[in-house]
């Protein structure tokens, strides 16, 4: 049902995984533009409780609850690049998209725009 999925990839050091300061806002909003909305990112979680719950679920127990993406025509960002190899055989008509950023100029940002308390 979901014809694409945005799988998005932080840095090329950090493979398979989500950093902060890569894109993923831009990302939704162009994914969302192109038609493919609503675009699932971190802020759904935020949002949702009952996502909350099902996300802490399954980081507990590896087990995916299909539902949290029922709402959802593509997805960016933490937590669902987590299972980005599962949702693509889950949904094997999807389209993954792969970016890379320059680690240098991922940290740059982040250090530029990070506070520590």
């Amino acid at each position: 049902m979901r014809p694409l999925w945005g799988y998005y990839r932080g840095t090329r050091r950090h493979r398979d995984g989500f950093r902060a300061r890569t894109g993923t806002m831009s990302l939704k909003t162009a994914l969302e533009t192109l038609g493919s909305r609503p675009c699932d990112h971190m802020i759904e979680v935020i949002e949702r409780p009952d996502h909350t719950d099902a996300w802490y679920r399954m980081s507990q127990s590896g087990e995916i609850e299909w539902s949290v993406f029922d709402d959802f025509r593509s997805s960016v960002d933490w937590p669902t690049v987590r299972y980005w190899r599962e949702m693509a055989t889950h949904y094997p008509a999807a389209k993954i998209v792969l970016s890379t950023r320059d680690p240098e100029s991922w940290y740059k940002s982040v250090s530029e725009r990070s506070t520590v308390a």
